[in-house]
């Protein structure tokens, strides 16, 4: 590989554990690389990763590691800083959004700001109309104005429809007068609005000549262009400490009375004339566009959560030495062990899944994004759908995942140094943000539910097109190693538990319930219906891709093995449900859990190349268990040497404390 970080080792200065295992894998340096350009999605793209990352990387403050002994006040500043210095190269190099995506996915919980590219800028660009662009544009690419998302309120979330925050139409002064009427209405959770925006994006029931007209975005100055204080009528501050994203500063915003131009309303789809009469200009759904892209770059940041956290996790197993799997023999690396395999190897598979998924699932966004801009919105229900997801599915596994892998490497995984508690702490806001996982779930559901009540033909995407399918049965002998038979059998599993909810929820109608009580009665299943569709896109799509691969054979064969072993664990873990849906039989199930165990065995000696192969730089992962020289303990004491609770021998507590203590006379 080419990475910053391998480039000058030699074998001398890597772990003898590592440098065996990187020799006797299948997978030599052109077949890592086959797969790296996979993770990128083009060898273009890789080439350009890796210089974005050496030019971030050059820049002192993005230095990570420091990071881990800091207090909030410190870590504020370095947020701030690591943003500036972002935005500044960005300006320097001219990188287009994709690449700003590039760069910020290299340090996203480390960053001030990461909404105003991720979210404010994007929404400008779709939502407004050519004037407000062509005023406002300009200053967000160039940084004179920062912003912000702000749509998430102190008492709703996911509830888009019953947001509080009021935009009110002025017909005499042409203005909308911006407020949140109640405790419940001040906007909470924005990133970057706690101390640094200039502006947000507000999300607000719009009300013109005395009638409610839906939700829709207005843009907010929020604090002055001149010393940064709020602007009349704003109250903003932080939110305080949360569990992990300590650089996003999320914070509050009250807006009391405030006045905005009739032209800061995001006009694209929807406008208000100059004498209030509001006109819609495309579908009603079109605002939530924002939210369908940032739903499928969480996604991607799942695989990378994941992904990185098995890197760690596999390397450290490679070289960490514990008891004997042979009596009086040497000690065994602790990935030898079958356990600690069952434990990883899943994860590993797990990850090439999302890695496929999150490259499809944006090449979906992408062409259907494109059609929308042309006014074709045929596509938004089903990517809704499948956005939606994906996007729980994905956060749900990766943070179990990384949890596991923290798990796997004892108590070093404890440690901050080890880079695994930060991917946890950062990795959960992933099953909340944007939607909480439960409430997608159900969005998915909605969609299905839909689809199976009023079939009307092959979908627009072609997600849904077994749902319509007569038969999705497996015929003929049963062959497990089959990626057709395996996918079958995640077919009839998602078909026949949406099937099984579909009926209930008709015959509860049919019996003169209300609709909405049938369906919160029905919701658990629903929500299982929806996990049961999007696990078996990931695996369908996981066949697909490598279907179409042109790689080396021992390349494919790699990712085969992956794929089965990410195909059986899925079975396994949801036994109950494929056999109640007659996915499979009992033996067949025994036959699966035998050959889960096997892959093991194959997929053991490649197991570091496979990690390896994500070209995940030291830089990035930020681990002293994870680099990839595989130097653990050095790394671990030098860490320790960060701390400033070991820049002197004697602690200022011995004086305080300590001292008065141990040299008082007094019995205890």
């Amino acid at each position: 590989m080419e990475t910053k970080s391998t480039m000058s080792l030699s074998d001398t200065q890597v772990n003898p554990d590592l440098v065996k295992e990187r020799r006797n894998s299948s997978l030599n340096e052109t077949g890592r690389r086959e797969i790296t350009y996979l993770r990128d999605g083009a060898p273009k793209s890789t080439a350009k990763r890796r210089a974005i990352e050496s030019i971030v990387f050059r820049e002192p403050c993005m230095d990570m590691n420091k990071t881990y002994y800091q207090g909030d006040v410190e870590y504020h500043d370095g947020a701030v800083e690591r943003a500036v210095t972002i935005l500044r190269l960005m300006n320097i190099h001219k990188w287009s959004t994709e690449e700003m995506d590039v760069a910020m996915d290299l340090i996203r919980g480390d960053m001030a700001l990461f909404v105003h590219m991720t979210m404010f800028v994007p929404a400008l660009e779709r939502l407004a109309t050519d004037e407000l662009r062509k005023k406002w544009l300009p200053l967000a690419k160039t940084c004179r104005i920062f912003g912000t998302y702000a749509q998430t309120e102190l008492g709703h979330g996911t509830n888009l429809s019953k947001l509080e925050t009021e935009a009110l139409y002025d017909q005499n002064s042409q203005e909308f007068v911006m407020n949140t009427p109640r405790l419940t209405s001040m906007k909470w959770w924005p990133g970057g609005l706690g101390k640094s925006t200039t502006h947000a994006l507000v999300l607000a029931q719009l009300c013109s000549r005395g009638k409610r007209c839906g939700l829709h975005a207005f843009l907010v100055q929020i604090r002055s262009l001149q010393h940064h204080q709020p602007m009349p009528g704003v109250t903003v501050g932080t939110i305080g400490p949360k569990f992990g994203g300590r650089g996003a500063e999320n914070g509050y915003l009250i807006l009391n009375r405030v006045r905005i131009p009739r032209t800061n309303m995001l006009m694209k789809y929807a406008e208000v004339s100059a004498d209030g009469v509001f006109k819609r200009l495309g579908r009603d759904k079109a605002t939530y566009g924002t939210m369908v892209l940032v739903r499928t770059k969480i996604t991607n940041w799942a695989f990378h959560i994941l992904s990185q956290s098995v890197t760690i996790a596999l390397r450290y197993s490679a070289v960490r030495h514990q008891s004997q799997l042979k009596p009086g023999a040497p000690e065994s690396a602790i990935l030898d062990y079958q356990t600690q395999q069952y434990k990883l190897f899943p994860l590993l598979a797990l990850s090439y899944a999302l890695m496929f998924a999150k490259n499809s699932m944006l090449d979906i966004y992408r062409k259907s994004n494109e059609r929308m801009g042309s006014g074709d919105f045929s596509t938004l229900p089903e990517l809704h759908c499948l956005s939606s997801g994906l996007k729980a599915f994905s956060s749900d596994l990766a943070v179990q995942g990384v949890e596991m892998c923290r798990r796997s490497c004892g108590g070093h995984g404890y440690l901050n140094a080890s880079g695994l508690p930060k991917i946890l702490c950062d990795g959960t806001s992933a099953v909340t943000i944007e939607g909480d996982n439960t409430v997608l779930y159900l969005q998915t559901a909605r969609f299905l539910l839909k689809t199976m009540l009023q079939p009307e033909g092959d979908s627009v995407l072609g997600t849904t097109d077994f749902l319509q399918r007569d038969d999705t049965s497996i015929q003929g002998d049963f062959d497990c190693y089959c990626g057709a038979t395996l996918t079958r059998m995640y077919e009839q599993r998602a078909k026949i538990v949406l099937s099984d909810v579909v009926s209930k929820f008709q015959e509860a109608l049919m019996n003169g319930q209300e609709q909405y009580l049938v369906w919160n009665q029905c919701a658990a299943p629903l929500v299982k219906a929806a996990k049961a569709f999007i696990h078996c896109f990931v695996v369908c799509n996981f066949k697909t891709s490598l279907d179409s691969l042109a790689v080396s054979t021992p390349t494919l064969t790699a990712l085969r093995q992956l794929f089965l072993l990410n195909a059986f664990h899925g079975i396994v873990d949801n036994a109950g449900e494929f056999l109640e849906t007659g996915a499979l039989t009992f033996g067949q199930l025994k036959l699966i859990k035998e050959e889960e165990l096997k892959l093991l065995t194959a997929i053991r000696p490649n197991a570091i190349a496979l990690v390896d192969a994500f070209d995940y730089s030291d830089e990035v992962l930020c681990s002293a268990l994870g680099s990839y020289d595989g130097n653990v303990y050095q790394r671990l004491f030098e860490a320790t040497k960060l701390d400033p609770l070991n820049e002197h021998q004697v602690a200022p507590t011995y004086e305080k404390y300590l001292k008065p203590l141990l040299k008082s006379q007094s019995k205890l």
